[in-house]
């Protein structure tokens, strides 16, 4: 999937917007580094829900293991 990421993260002591800041700034350095470029990497800013019930985290976690085989990639 090379144009988006699906992540399930547990927050707890830091923010969830912390936490993505610090992934997408090392992942566009190294990419920039890698690729010789420089500026923007991401389009639009990441989009989040919570997951509040392990029904509903069932359903997440199986829509992320899914998607690449849904999408054609596997």
């Amino acid at each position: 999937m090379g144009t988006h990421v699906h992540l399930l993260i547990k927050e707890e002591t830091e923010a969830l917007g912390k936490i993505m800041k610090r992934i997408g700034v090392r992942y566009v350095y190294w990419y920039n580094r890698k690729y010789e470029r420089s500026g923007h990497l991401f389009q639009d800013r990441y989009k989040s829900e919570p997951v509040d019930d392990d029904g509903y985290f069932m359903t997440v976690l199986r829509y992320i293991h899914q998607n690449p085989r849904k999408s054609g990639l596997c």
